[in-house]
């Protein structure tokens, strides 16, 4: 263990007092004390020898005229043969790279030919076109080629500028022996035609004599179109990218440099991806149980995935700089480039931009301030505290003036109003596109067009459910209460929910995950819908003395309760209590963790030890607090379910009564995009077409959708604007709000002034509801 830590940190001292020891004790006369080194041990300590020392050509000028002796394998090879150790593969790759670090090539061909049948020579003259496996090696022997020789290969004769024999020889061995090139096998290739396909220029270069092997620009392109292609189809690494962009930018093609760069870009963003799962799993464990083995783990793989990530966004930087470094220099005379190519250049890659970009023309120096600083803690904020950028706020802002001045200049029928709306709102989408840092999908779409983008057909009730709409609202009541108490507003939006699982079409007997249950208003349908012999597990993060549930219309004059105000615990401790309630399992805690512990079969819950029928996330996605949450939930969910039933308000204002709602939404989302907080649920909200985007590319498909018309009982819009109202009359008592958010305020109260009764004629948006499958292909990590 010793020579193997020594061989793995590079510390030559102390694998030669380790060995020194060893030695001593081998001679030991004293039974008890005596050690004999055995094959592992010699290759730990002549890997340590041979391949922790730097290059010859880099260290030769710094050594004395004592130290220029061999590298002592040879010795150490034959003292291994008189203690009676027979050498593995290990072993011949050790001696081999040894011997290929002194220039040494005759020894390796000598140890390929007599040990596996490769004569270099005959293989580079064409004499002999494939390998002939050794007969006498079976493939469970210690010297069966592996993965290991064919990297020992790759590295010899890289380094010593015969990249041509090097791929030769790693393509015929691996057929012959049916071993697979291994992706470090390819990067070694990689890095070495990278580097002899650089042209080093000047006296120094002369001396060192470069031009041996060199190769032309063209060859790290050519290997890497051999790789990513049949048979091979490697999946290339970010230092894969690295060597060919670079080259690629030394050879003055900026073009396919940039083409590059965006496939690395979808490789930067899966690893980003996976660096924010592996946080909430982090900080999740953390919370739960700071100081275990688990959450060290955790630690340690987030750890590990940040310091990727960053590595990722120098490579980036790099990049970006020496495109505009190589485009200067040779099309600094070309107006095109320096008037549009390179504003363009900064425009697409100001993330990874510095603060000032200079170029010279042939005119002088041109200096762009990007503004990258500023984008940079931004970015920071918004992953640390799910903070959004100002430019977001600007356009907003922007949008909103241009409504305002609108309603206040004209004076016009509700069609033409709906119609200018919707002109505005394309003017506004133009202005979003020419800044990409904006995600459209998080404020959805403001479509006020009289006639309807879907086809709007209510959903219909089939009659699937065993019980009607009021004798599952009274549910919620007790048997102690009064059933007359229960109001109209709460029966529609049970009636809401039967249609709703009546379109998903859940059977009876179904096993049911429900994902943001809430108070259980869907939770309760499902129940009754699946039967005795179905089960549902309803999971919410939500703090068990969380908020209150006042289930009443909304003017408190016409005020009626289902029951006294309830908290989230009390409100599920009713729904146990209720028929239905041995159906239901409520999990107070999050989706992602709860699926991936039971995925790694960590102590599994009760009743979901099997696979879900049907994965539901009724009305909840505007309440995540991260806009990674979809992607990361539906990611898991594919381990436990080949069916997601989803359904949200649509973002989209069919009529002008629904304008309300709709800009409630957006001024909840805004201020919590800004602040990382607001006293409204909604925090990050997604159109359908948004919607669908992160299913697809997390692997699911659409098997059906449907855009629901509500009926009037049901009022969250009007509840939304009644939040809204009373968060801006002083609820949150100190705090003054921001220019934006008041524009956006008084956009609402205008189109609330607009809609015939006030604040009693708001309308909920319509919902959007669609069932996903997995579509076989997998998808990305997201």
């Amino acid at each position: 263990m010793l020579l193997k830590a020594a061989r793995w940190t590079g510390n030559v001292a102390m694998a030669n007092s380790t060995w020194k020891s060893l030695v001593r004790n081998h001679f030991s006369i004293q039974a008890a004390t005596k050690v004999v080194p055995d094959t592992e041990c010699f290759n730990h300590y002549l890997a340590t020898l041979c391949c922790c020392e730097p290059y010859q050509a880099i260290s030769g000028q710094e050594r004395s005229i004592d130290r220029l002796e061999r590298l002592p394998h040879i010795e150490y090879f034959r003292e291994m043969a008189e203690l009676g150790l027979v050498a593995d593969e290990e072993t011949l790759c050790i001696l081999m790279v040894a011997s290929g670090r002194e220039a040494d090539l005759t020894t390796v061909a000598s140890i390929l030919n007599r040990v596996w049948n490769i004569d270099v020579e005959k293989i580079m003259s064409n004499e002999q076109l494939e390998i002939q496996p050794v007969e006498g090696i079976a493939p469970n022997s210690a010297l069966y080629p592996s993965a290991e020789l064919l990297l020992a290969i790759a590295h010899i004769y890289g380094t010593n500028s015969d990249i041509p024999t090097a791929i030769r020889l790693v393509d015929l061995v691996s057929r012959a022996y049916s071993i697979e090139i291994h992706v470090k096998v390819w990067l070694e290739l990689l890095q070495w035609t990278h580097v002899l396909a650089a042209r080093s220029r000047g006296l120094a270069a002369k001396e060192r004599q470069v031009h041996v092997g060199q190769l032309p620009p063209s060859a790290v392109l050519n290997l890497w179109s051999i790789m990513t292609s049949e048979p091979y189809n490697v999946n290339p690494t970010m230092r894969m990218y690295d060597f060919l962009i670079g080259s690629l930018i030394m050879s003055a093609s900026v073009g396919k440099a940039q083409t590059h760069m965006q496939e690395a870009l979808a490789l930067h963003k899966r690893h980003v991806n996976e660096l924010n799962r592996h946080r909430v799993l982090w900080l999740t464990s953390s919370r739960e149980n700071p100081n275990s083995m688990v959450t060290a783990k955790h630690e340690r793989n987030y750890n590990y995935r940040l310091l990727r990530v960053q590595r990722n966004r120098q490579y980036f930087r790099l990049w970006f700089l020496r495109i505009i470094h190589k485009g200067s220099k040779t099309m600094g005379n070309v107006k095109k480039w320096y008037q549009r190519n390179v504003p363009d250049l900064v425009r697409q890659w100001i993330s990874y931009a510095p603060k000032v970009v200079s170029y010279e023309i042939d005119t002088g120096t041109v200096e762009l301030r990007t503004g990258a600083r500023t984008l940079n803690k931004a970015r920071m904020a918004r992953r640390t505290f799910g903070l959004s950028i100002s430019d977001q706020q600007k356009r907003r802002e922007i949008h909103l003036r241009r409504l305002m001045k609108k309603k206040r200049d004209r004076t016009i029928n509700r069609e033409q109003v709906a119609a200018d709306e919707f002109d505005s709102q394309d003017s506004f989408d133009e202005d979003l596109e020419s800044n990409k840092n904006i995600t459209t999908a998080r404020f959805g779409i403001l479509a006020l067009d009289p006639r309807p983008i879907y086809h709007i057909t209510p959903f219909t009730n089939d009659k699937m459910s065993t019980a009607s709409p009021e004798t599952i609202a009274a549910y919620f009541s007790g048997p102690t209460e009064d059933p007359t108490k229960i109001s109209e507003s709460f029966i529609a939006q049970i009636r809401h929910r039967i249609d709703l699982v009546d379109f998903w079409e859940i059977p009876p007997s179904s096993h049911v995950l429900e994902i943001g249950c809430g108070q259980g208003d869907t939770t309760i349908v499902l129940a009754d819908r699946v039967g005795p012999d179905g089960h549902v597990d309803a999971l919410d993060p939500g703090a068990p003395d969380y908020g209150i549930c006042l289930l009443f219309s909304f003017h408190l004059s016409q005020m009626k309760y289902i029951s006294s105000p309830q908290t989230l615990s009390s409100a599920q401790a009713q729904i146990k209590s209720s028929p239905v309630g041995n159906r239901i399992t409520f999990h107070n805690t999050f989706p992602v963790p709860f699926l991936h512990q039971q995925s790694q079969n960590q102590a599994p819950l009760q009743n979901s030890t099997k696979k879900y029928s049907h994965i539901i996330l009724s009305h909840c996605s505007f309440y995540f607090s991260s806009p990674h949450d979809l992607a990361q939930i539906i990611t898991e969910c594919a381990n436990w379910s080949d069916k997601i039933c989803f359904a949200e308000w649509s973002l989209q204002a069919r009529e002008l009564e629904m304008v309300p709602h709709l800009l409630s939404v957006l001024l909840q989302a805004t201020c919590f995009e800004r602040k990382g907080e607001g006293d409204g649920n909604v925090r990050c909200i997604r159109s359908p077409e948004r919607v669908k985007e992160v299913f697809l590319r997390t692997g699911w498909e659409v098997e059906r959708e449907r855009m629901e018309g509500v009926e009037s009982g049901v009022r969250d819009g009007e509840w939304e604007v009644g939040n809204v109202r009373r968060w801006l009359r002083g609820e949150v008592e100190g705090e003054e709000m921001e220019l934006g958010l008041k524009g956006m305020y008084d956009a609402m109260e205008t189109s609330v002034q607009n809609v015939e009764g006030g604040v009693k004629g708001v309308r909920s948006m319509d919902v959007w509801a669609a069932v996903f499958v997995r579509n076989g292909g997998g998808g990305e990590d997201n």
